[in-house]
């Protein structure tokens, strides 16, 4: 059994500090503990995609403790989600499957989390607005990752050489945009419903940029 010592010498470097002082600084506890039970890369992603499926439950009451617990389980998946990767190089049985598996599971848990999240604010506020925004959100969110795959399935039949882009790094902020951190922000705050409006006008939007920029400049 490697010590934790061993295993975050193993980890990928750190992005930024908060990579390095909250994701896996905790994730390498986490590795050792599913290590310790046997576990293979690909169990450790079905158990992060599952506990971030169960946050969403905290959602649908619409209470403020409860949306705050829902909000930290979520992001206790989201650590777990670092752990896989690391079980899985130490156990030597990274896959393109297991890769697979972990895309897959980003959608899914964030998508039951804004639906669970619309159904809760419109039985609270007895607004369809809420319903709506909740399908412009997941819809949106299923384009924009269809635009991304589809593209590279062009480039892949007609067998293009994709454009080189500039890597980006990884600050902070953009971390802390993303919705993991947006939704457990906006839970202290009790702003949920500013949020999923947020989400519901600007992500279709967003869709839209992505998809010109990608016709106009991705090929």
């Amino acid at each position: 059994m490697p010590t934790i010592k061993q295993l975050r010498k193993a980890q990928p470097k750190p992005v930024n500090k908060l990579d390095k002082y909250l994701h896996r600084f905790l994730s390498a506890y986490i590795t050792k503990f599913f290590l310790s039970l046997k576990l293979t890369g690909n169990q450790v992603t079905i158990i992060w995609i599952l506990t971030g499926v169960i946050s969403s439950l905290f959602f649908l009451k619409g209470s403020y403790f409860l949306s705050l617990i829902g909000a930290l389980v979520l992001l206790l998946s989201f650590i777990i989600d670092f752990s896989d990767g690391e079980v899985a190089r130490y156990n030597k049985q990274t896959s393109v499957n297991g890769f697979y598996l972990d895309c897959i599971g980003h959608f899914i848990v964030i998508s039951s989390v804004i639906v669970a999240i619309s159904f809760a604010l419109f039985y609270k506020f007895s607004s369809l607005i809420f319903l709506i925004f909740g399908f412009t959100t997941t819809i949106s969110l299923l384009l924009i990752r269809m635009a991304s795959t589809e593209k590279y399935e062009v480039l892949q039949a007609t067998k293009t050489k994709p454009k080189k882009s500039k890597k980006q790094s990884k600050s902070e902020l953009t971390v802390l945009l993303n919705p993991v951190y947006l939704i457990l922000i906006f839970s202290i705050f009790n702003l949920l419903p500013l949020l999923l409006t947020l989400y519901g006008i600007f992500l279709p939007l967003f869709f839209i940029r992505k998809l010109y920029k990608e016709f106009k400049y991705g090929f």
